[in-house]
């Protein structure tokens, strides 16, 4: 058996979502919560998925710059800024740990409980 790089395996073998994993499933009409599993799957292994980490790197840069300038004293309404800042971050952070649970080959253990915490 020879060792074989999981993200590269991944990108080069097309994957067929949760079809793999589901047998005998016949060709009929689908439940809207086996159709929306196929579709998280299939968001999570694509090149989409690697973009939306991006952008909300980004997003976490500016928010991070926004509150720093309010901590000097820039702007005045630190609040208001802090909770939209929490809640961007809270909910960019859920979604990740969504994302974890529809991916093949997930991240470790240790990432998973640190992004948690």
């Amino acid at each position: 058996m020879s060792w074989q790089d999981p993200y590269v395996s991944r990108l080069r073998t097309p994957t067929r979502g949760i079809d793999g994993f589901i047998e005998g499933e016949g060709h009929g009409r689908l439940s809207l919560a086996v159709r929306a599993s196929r579709l998280s799957v299939q968001v999570v292994n694509s090149v989409w998925f690697d973009r939306y980490g991006m952008t909300c790197a980004w997003i976490f840069f500016l928010l991070t710059s926004l509150q720093l300038s309010c901590s000097v004293g820039v702007f005045e309404q630190t609040d208001g800024v802090n909770l939209m800042a929490n809640a961007t971050y809270t909910s960019a952070y859920t979604s990740f740990l969504v994302a974890y649970y529809f991916m093949p080959i997930a991240p470790r253990k240790l990432y998973i409980s640190g992004l948690v915490l």
